[in-house]
């Protein structure tokens, strides 16, 4: 994997795509489990290097007339290489905080923020790509564009979640930034699933958002094996008495079922950047953390479900409640007939029965996966002036436009 330090590296001839079999990969933190940083037949550069950020109270996208109207408020502009705690100290000394994920090295203005960026935060302050006001693009061609609701709109629209990597080279995304407000936060541990999944639309009206995790365990009384739920939900700007309102009926169903070792906490911070930092203590995400991540849920509606917004960030999230990711693996010693049985179990049993659930709503990596990760939405950018119709895509295997690059 070759570095890159400079806007002015990456506008070397990354054109080259066109007359060569191998297309660019570019990475800023590559944390995806799927293994997609690590595409077979491209050549990969890191833009981890990209570290600077600038803040301002008063951000004017480039090609706007500059009046007052034009201005879109506290904005911070990042390198592509800038991970997510160290924006959210950053953010803290200004007194202000950011809507985005909950991991230490994820890059911010990577594939988190263009594949859409969900956050605990989502549900007071709308999808982590949403919040994106510019972004500073290296395009398939070599040029180093501007992309914003003046300029190259297009390009904007697609980059805001339509794909990380797959339109250019972000070099830097200028976010929005939000008063580091007080925040509420419900710990909570439960033995009884159905029950607390059934109240979480309540919950996210409430203003209730955050991850959660689902693990079996033995039973106290038995040995037989029982889900335990763990987790916590934030709610941003609201008080006690009204968050504990809010989770009362979740607590009171649940504890009619639930075993001894339930219960949970409601505690209040007074800044918002406190609760964020807190469920990132350390320096760096642990080994296998992001697996780890991949099986909880996080709530999502209220800003969040806004159909307003016209961006290319996967239709499907307007209407979700929660985003369930699971999966499953093998050693290196298991029989190929084994791993087939795996596989089959997980693709025609587990996925199937959520699928039946929500036919539209699941990402699948085989058939019609352009549908289910866009939603439909991204051939405007595939046919447009961002996509790849005349070859300005970089590596985009299984990507909207993978067709037709063929």
């Amino acid at each position: 994997m070759s570095p890159a330090g400079k806007a002015a590296h990456r506008c070397t001839r990354p054109s080259w795509r066109g007359q060569n079999i191998y297309r660019p990969l570019f990475a800023s933190q590559p944390s995806i489990t799927s293994g997609c940083s690590t595409a077979p037949e491209s050549l990969q550069i890191s833009t981890n290097k990209i570290k600077s950020m600038a803040s301002t109270n008063r951000f004017v996208p480039e090609g706007a007339a500059g009046s007052t109207s034009e201005s879109f408020g506290s904005a911070v502009t990042i390198g592509v290489g800038v991970q997510l705690k160290e924006l959210y100290v950053a953010a803290t000394k200004h007194n202000v905080t950011v809507v985005a994920g909950v991991a230490h090295t994820v890059g911010a203005g990577g594939g988190y923020i263009q594949g859409g960026g969900h956050s605990p935060l989502g549900n007071w302050k709308e999808m982590a790509s949403v919040n994106a006001l510019e972004f500073k693009v290296v395009n398939a061609k070599g040029g180093l564009v501007t992309a914003n609701n003046y300029k190259n709109k297009d390009l904007f629209w697609a980059l805001r979640g339509g794909g990380g990597g797959t339109f250019g080279v972000v070099v830097s995304v200028t976010i929005s930034t939000f008063p580091d407000v007080p925040s509420g936060f419900v710990s909570f541990g439960f033995d009884m699933a159905r029950a607390f999944h059934a109240h979480l639309p309540s919950v996210s009206a409430a203003g209730g958002a955050g991850y959660y995790g689902i693990s079996s365990v033995p039973s106290d009384t038995n040995g037989a094996k029982v889900l335990e739920l763990t987790g916590g939900f934030g709610f941003l700007n609201l008080s006690e008495e009204v968050i504990q309102k809010a989770v009362a009926p979740v607590v009171a169903e649940v504890n009619r079922y639930a075993g001894r070792g339930s219960g949970y906490n409601v505690s209040i911070t007074r800044r918002v950047s406190n609760y964020i930092l807190g469920l990132l203590r350390g320096e760096a995400d642990d080994t296998g953390g992001i697996a780890v991540a991949g099986s909880r849920v996080v709530v999502a509606g209220g800003a969040a479900a806004d159909t307003a917004i016209d961006s290319a960030l996967n239709p499907s999230w307007r209407k979700t409640a929660t985003h369930i990711i699971f999966g499953a693996g093998w050693n290196s010693t298991t029989p190929a007939d084994e791993i087939r049985a795996i596989q089959e179990e997980l693709t025609n049993v587990k996925v199937e029965k959520l699928r039946v659930l929500e036919p539209h709503m699941g990402a699948y990596l085989n058939e019609d996966f352009q549908k289910s990760f866009g939603g439909g939405e991204l051939r405007q950018a595939v046919q447009g002036e961002a996509g790849c119709g005349s070859g300005q895509f970089v590596h985009c295997a299984q990507g909207s436009g993978q067709r037709e690059l063929g």
